[in-house]
C-alpha cells in the first residue's frame, strides 16, 4: 500500500513499504529538482528515499 502526499491539488511523492523497509518517491509532477516539497532533507529528486530519511521524517510528523 501506498500513502500518497498531495500539494495544491496534484500528488507530489509517494511512501511505499516493503519487507518492513519504506521509500518515499516524487512523482513526475513535483518540481522543480532540488526543491523541498515534502522535506528539506529530502529535495525533489529522480532518485527514492531510503527507510532511514523516510522513518525519521514520519516520526517528526506523528506524536507518539
Amino acid at each position: 500500500m501506498d500513502l500518497e502526499i498531495w500539494r495544491n491539488g496534484e500528488c507530489i511523492a509517494l511512501i511505499s513499504e516493503k519487507r518492513k523497509r519504506m521509500q518515499l518517491r516524487y512523482t513526475d509532477g513535483a518540481r522543480p529538482i532540488g526543491a523541498p516539497l515534502v522535506s528539506v532533507a529530502m529535495a525533489v529528486s529522480s532518485k527514492p528515499y531510503g527507510d532511514k530519511k523516510v522513518r525519521a521524517f514520519l516520526r517528526g510528523l506523528l506524536p507518539e
